[in-house]
């Protein structure tokens, strides 16, 4: 099959004259079109949607706004025990570790900003 010209095309982009190109070229259209539904098809499954804004979270990450919101501390006080009960020489040595009077004061301070 020869594939013709028109003048002032360039040959990147033939104006092709044969009617069997014609056919290929639906083929590809369809191909096209059926590969774009697809893409869209695996997007809408893997990349969620745009959820609304609803404030500036800060922190972003679900699990530190799950420790920070209203059961937080709650979940901590559970998870210290669990460690308490699980393995209590570890326990031990993180408490060695931790700046106690810097606890003390912040425990202290959210106590009587609590009560008034």
């Amino acid at each position: 099959m020869n594939a013709t010209f028109d003048s002032g095309t360039s040959p990147t982009q033939p104006s092709l004259r044969n009617a069997g190109y014609a056919d290929y070229d639906m083929k590809i259209d369809e191909t096209h079109l059926r590969l774009d539904e697809s893409r869209r098809e695996l997007k809408d499954l893997f990349i969620p949607p745009e959820q609304p804004a609803r404030g500036k979270f800060i922190p972003r990450s679900k699990i530190m706004r799950a420790l920070t919101g209203k059961g937080g501390l709650a979940l901590l006080v559970a998870g210290a025990g669990g460690l308490l009960l699980a393995k209590p020489r570890m326990v031990k040595h993180l408490v060695r570790m931790m700046p106690l009077g810097a606890v003390a004061r912040i425990a202290a301070v959210k106590f009587m900003t609590r009560r008034g």
